[in-house]
């Protein structure tokens, strides 16, 4: 059934994709699904240290 707005399907849940910090992470800094939850397993919520991340991952240093 087409309506069923509760169904996710395999694909989604095994990407990710329905973890709203993850989709948030990316958005917030521009980043894909994927290397958002690769930093968030690598830093946790630590905050500083994601932003640092990020900064390496985009390819810039912020000092």
């Amino acid at each position: 059934m087409g309506d069923d707005k509760t169904f996710t399907s395999p694909e989604a849940r095994a990407s990710g994709s329905d973890d709203p910090d993850i989709r948030h992470l990316a958005e917030r800094y521009g980043i894909t699904l994927e290397q958002a939850r690769d930093l968030r397993d690598r830093c946790g919520d630590d905050q500083p240290l994601l932003e640092r991340e990020v900064q390496e991952l985009k390819g810039g240093r912020h000092a």
